[in-house]
């Protein structure tokens, strides 16, 4: 039975108590013959100043780890000459002979160097300031598996070194090939990521420890879009938490880390300039491509091959004091084709045919500076702000065709039905023009200090961070239409070659009117049907949060440490979205000249003159910007849809705040010699959301009497307050007119244990509760209410659940990880994850209680109220992990050349079962990534692949081209990564990365089990291979 909440705030408080009543007990005198030790451990050939390095007194259970600025320090000592050992991955340890006198501190600084040459035979070393390419990647990798092996929990790290320059200063690119992780892409871009199958919603990301809003204010999952970080160190992923973590990551975390000012004792100017290719071409057209130039207008043209630069700058000034900026700024011209063919499954044959050709420039910029400031013994301050800007100006042209009505067909082609007595098809053809304009920006703030006092450990942090997202047409600065839309109708089409769709290819597609044959590419023969403006005026994302924490060693124990901390944030979120649409000279007929492309100077000739299909077809585009000037000159002829953008208006209004409130207990003991580590603890949290937005009331649109009750006419039916459509709308929908207050909050355990059965082999086990909040637009209250005139059986209330609480995941976990043993690094994990309360949607019958709590009367009783609710099912999601990375350098008997390979592979295997698991869906089963790299000298060549398997949707729902049983999914793809490096100076190094090598679409299908493989093509998206080329210098 699950315990009442007034039993656990007992527990708690009694636990908090306790354990605040044996800290503060006064520490056991120390032994009078006892001393410390302090020190810093450098890296002999990098000079950068070593953390995570384990620093013990042999023979004895003191250790200490070195923190970000390399120092460490040992109290209680017995006095004497002792034997001090500094060990980290990847290098080789060091001891040192130390003398402790009694009551006094000394002194001892490690320089740890290069755990094996690295010169290649046939090689002549390149004598550099820092690194050889050969030892930069070896210690980036040892750095990284330092920070995992001596983990409390179990999590991967990732070092920016170890996948080298990428350009975009995105931290998704650094995690594709961490087992258990999947990127999202949107298509080119990392988006976000889902961790062990769970949404994305469920996967928290922070900065430094911090979360940051996001710049997608409607969404909680991670934005990789607002955590670009110039300065970026290594990235962590936590697969199961600790009481000082979060709960609601559910998937897990992603944390990125920056450069500390601490990081070296000398200064240092690392400089990247490069420029960024986007292109849909074959490599061999490559040297072609870096030298295009053009674009759809001001805001796309230029060259393809645009410029960018990254700088960091780290100035330790004193040892008290350090500062780093950095600075970045990059613009990537994309080039995407987007193949979507829609199929009758049931009849078999292809109904509609869909191209479009995207470009986009994506322009971002990012600049930071952080303060890290020692003033006294045991106490670090840092501050730091940066700011994020995100630019997208993105060109759409949509090129469709429908065959109509009575359309026959097969695997490789579609023939329309034949014209009628006037000569006319039921094909349409249709030109699409989409301009948007996203402009993206983020602010970060945050202020830090750490503490060592008579025993005490602490900690506090603060931060403000503000995003906001707009997107703009129609308006000074941006003379376009968001979207164009016109048609030609009456066509006869006949379209082949579907067989070539898979491969970038789209159909051909012919067509006749009135018995002559017609060019459908032609946007002159047009109709201009209606032009719109959907616009964000303004969304924005306020995060405030503020963590505090305090541990101690136990007077009585000194392996066992308690900590206790508060963490509180606020956010606040601003939605603002609306379309407005005018429609084109809507009082003549279709076809009439007065409503023809080609009556008005329209097109975009050079873009069209540019672009062109793999099929050969060259569309004659719709500019917007040109049908916009006729709007300037010419209002007249459009005619403005008032009522549809008062709805739009009002359905995009919503705000929410959302307070989250923890307390947590943790305790860490080591035993056995410090081998055995456990974590163990609790975490509550409370969470309160305040919410409105629009409310959807037709039954406003009807007269009623005094008491509320409907108004009806002779013939029994609701008589409405107007005949005016705009006056209805205004009746109907109501801005933030829908209020919802919610709080929850629970208790949240864990418990983590790690077992060193040697010093590069680690076991580990643990257990964690943690939650998955409700998605953004499952808790900003919004209601549709259907027509009371309506059939009783579509009379429906469509509406937010008050009282949505958080899925929960009950979290296990075994894993093993073996670290260097004769250069292989292993590791496999077991996990399960048992998933309650996820949601659903629900349709019940509306009662008196569920009114009421709407502020709805009972005139609705008739009424079906569909809304989320948390499903009674449960889902077992158990799972695989396995890494293996092998290094032939200690291999001597291969040839000495092959001592700077090495190779590495893993996967991740899901399995979902549980009454639930047929609403559980949007994961990949299986992901199989695997790689090669070479390191010399002066060369680095790198090959990394990413195989994730198909990721299954939900079942569609049954229609008359819709077989039963048919599911949309996105099938398995096969993305390759390859870099290379080459250093021909001691300060400057050539490189080349390039991402998705081979064009790989993103390929999306549906799937019946009675319709052949043919028709399951849905979308694939060609975004094209992503280069980055450029030359790096250190200084």
């Amino acid at each position: 039975m699950k315990p009442s909440p007034h039993f656990r705030r007992i527990a708690v408080a009694s636990t908090a108590l306790a354990c605040w009543w044996l800290a503060s007990q006064p520490l056991a005198a120390q032994a009078a013959n006892s001393g410390s030790i302090e020190g810093r451990v450098i890296h002999a050939v990098a000079g950068t100043n070593l953390k995570q390095v384990r620093v013990a007194v042999e023979g004895t259970a003191f250790e200490a780890f070195t923190d970000e600025a390399g120092e460490f320090r040992l109290a209680g000592v017995p006095a004497g000459d002792i034997t001090l050992r500094a060990s980290v991955a990847g290098l080789a340890p060091q001891t040192a002979r130390v003398r402790v006198a009694a009551g006094r501190t000394a002194r001892h600084d490690f320089d740890l160097g290069a755990r094996d040459a690295v010169t290649m035979p046939g090689d002549q070393v390149v004598k550099l300031d820092v690194f050889t390419v050969a030892e930069r990647e070896l210690s980036a990798q040892a750095a990284a598996l330092q920070e995992q092996r001596i983990a409390p929990n179990i999590k991967n790290v990732v070092a920016f070194e170890e996948f080298g320059d990428l350009g975009d200063g995105n931290p998704g690119e650094f995690l594709k090939f961490v087992p258990g992780i999947e990127v999202a892409m949107s298509p080119a871009i990392p988006s976000g990521a889902t961790i062990r199958g769970m949404p994305g919603s469920g996967t928290l990301l922070l900065v430094d420890g911090i979360e940051i809003s996001t710049d997608g204010p409607a969404g909680r999952g991670a934005s990789f879009t607002a955590s670009n970080v110039a300065n970026m160190d290594r990235i962590e992923v936590t697969k199961v938490p600790t009481p000082d973590m979060p709960a609601n990551a559910v998937g897990g975390m992603i944390n990125v880390v920056g450069k500390s000012g601490f990081a070296r004792r000398d200064p240092q100017l690392n400089l990247s300039v490069f420029g960024l290719l986007t292109t849909i071409e074959p490599i061999t057209m490559l040297g072609r491509e870096l030298v295009r130039s053009g674009g759809a207008d001001k805001g796309t043209a230029g060259p393809h091959f645009r410029p960018g630069f990254d700088l960091t700058y780290i100035r330790p000034i004193n040892p008290r004091l350090a500062l780093t900026f950095s600075l970045a700024h990059n613009a990537r011209w994309e080039d995407k084709d987007n193949l979507v063919p829609t199929w009758n499954r049931v009849a078999l044959l292809q109904t509609q045919s869909q191209i479009a050709a995207q470009i986009a420039v994506r322009d971002r910029e990012v600049a930071s500076v952080r303060a890290d400031w020692r003033p006294l013994p045991g106490h670090s301050f840092f501050a730091t702000f940066q700011i994020t800007t995100d630019d997208v100006h993105t060109r759409i042209g949509t090129y469709t065709q429908a065959y109509g009505a009575g359309a026959t067909g097969g695997e490789n082609f579609t023939q329309g039905a034949a014209a009628n007595a006037a000569g006319l098809g039921a094909g349409t053809a249709t030109l699409a023009n989409t301009y948007r304009e996203q402009l993206k920006r983020t602010w970060h703030t945050a202020l830090g200090h750490r503490g060592e006092f008579r025993g005490w450990k602490t900690a506090a942090t603060v931060s403000r961070s503000h995003s906001r997202r707009q997107t703009l047409s129609a308006q000074p600065g941006h003379e376009y239409f968001g979207t164009v839309s016109a048609n030609f109708t009456g066509l006869v089409l006949r379209a082949d070659n579907f067989g070539q769709q898979r491969l970038g290819t789209p159909p051909t597609v012919r067509g006749t009117r009135l018995g002559q044959p017609v060019d459908i590419t032609d946007g002159r023969l047009y109709t201009l049907n209606s032009v719109t403006s959907p616009q964000e005026p303004l969304m924005t994302n306020d995060l405030t949060t503020l963590k505090l924490n305090a541990s101690r060693a136990l007077p009585f124990a000194s392996s066992t440490r308690l900590m206790a901390g508060f963490d509180y944030s606020r956010n606040e979120r601003v939605l603002l979205e609306e379309t407005r649409t005018w429609n084109f000279r809507p009082t003549f007929a279709a076809g009439t000249p007065e409503r023809l492309v080609g009556s008005y100077d329209l097109l975009n000739w050079s873009y069209s003159d540019q672009r062109s299909f793999r099929n050969g077809d060259r569309v004659k585009w719709i500019d917007p910007r040109k049908v916009y000037d006729l709007f300037q000159a010419n209002p007249s002829y459009f005619v403005s849809n008032e009522t549809s953008y008062h709805i739009s208006r009002v359905n995009g209004s919503k705000e929410l705040k959302e307070a989250i409130t923890a307390g947590y207990l943790r305790a860490d003991v080591k035993v056995l010699d410090n081998r055995l580590w456990l974590v163990a603890g609790a975490r509550y949290e409370r969470t309160d959301d305040e919410g409105v937005g629009g409310l959807n009331d037709i039954r406003a649109t009807y007269r009623q009497d005094a008491d509320g009750n409907l108004i009806r006419n002779a013939a029994g039916q609701p008589e409405r307050v107007s005949t005016d459509a705009l006056t209805i709308a205004r009746l109907q929908y109501r801005e933030r007119a829908s209020f919802a207050k919610k709080h929850y909050g629970d208790l949240y355990p864990s418990v983590n244990a790690s077992y060193s059965f040697s010093e590069n082999v680690v076991g580990r086990a643990a257990y964690a509760a943690t939650i998955g909040r409700p998605n953004i637009s499952f808790i900003i209250p919004s209601r549709s209410i259907t027509d009371p005139a309506a059939a009783e059986s579509n009379r429906t209330i469509t509406t937010t659940n008050a009282g949505l609480e958080p899925w929960t995941a009950d979290n296990y976990d075994l894993s093993f990880e073996s670290y260097s043993v004769k250069g292989a690094t292993l590791s496999a994990s077991l996990f399960r994850k048992k998933i309650t309360g996820f949601f659903i949607s629900r349709r019940t019958d509306a009662t008196l209680e569920l009114l009421t709590e709407m502020g709805l009367s009972d005139d609705y009783l008739d009424y079906d109220v569909i809304t989320q609710t948390n499903s009674a099912d449960s889902v077992n999601v158990d799972g695989v992990e396995w890494s293996w990375r092998q290094s032939l350098q200690p291999i001597t008997v291969l040839p000495a050349w092959t001592r700077g390979i090495q190779l590495w592979v893993n996967g991740t295997h899901l399995k979902i079962g549980g009454s639930g698991a047929a609403n559980f869906s949007g994961y990949s089963p299986r992901i199989l990534n695997w790689g090669a790299s070479y390191a010399s000298a002066k060369f680095l060549l790198r090959y990394n692949v990413s195989r994730i398997g198909r990721q299954r949707a939900n079942l569609t729902s049954v229609s008359a081209t819709v077989p039963a049983g048919t599911y949309d999914a996105q099938d398995t793809r096969m993305v390759q990564d390859a870099n290379l490096e080459y250093r021909f100076h001691r300060r400057f190094a050539l490189y080349a990365s390039v991402r998705n090598l081979a064009n790989e679409p993103r390929p999306l299908v549906t799937i019946s089990a009675t319709a052949p493989a043919y028709t399951r093509p849905r979308q694939y998206t060609y975004y094209g291979a992503l280069w980055t080329m450029g030359v790096k210098g250190t200084f």
